[in-house]
């Protein structure tokens, strides 16, 4: 929702929804956290400084390790995520 003109309007945003899998502190299991695009973007654009993310973000060949800085960056470092094969 974006707010102008004295009320709210709904916009339209791509985003990346996370679903907690397991209760974590005062996060429920089942818990959603929304991403926007535009914050992914930024923190793939800010991980790009470093030679060796450059590189496997040009290949197309991202690790896991690398999901879960994007995901901590984007989320303003609030999410950790704990992948597995």
């Amino acid at each position: 929702m974006l707010h102008s003109g004295g009320g709210l309007h709904p916009i339209r945003c791509r985003v990346l929804s996370l679903v907690a899998r397991t209760a974590h502190g005062a996060y429920p299991k089942g818990h959603v956290w929304d991403i926007p695009e535009y914050l992914l973007d930024r923190a793939v654009n800010s991980l790009k400084r470093r030679p060796g993310f450059n590189e496997r973000c040009r290949l197309g060949t991202l690790s896991m390790q690398d999901a879960e800085n994007i995901i901590h960056l984007a989320s303003h470092k609030l999410i950790h995520l704990e992948l597995e094969l």
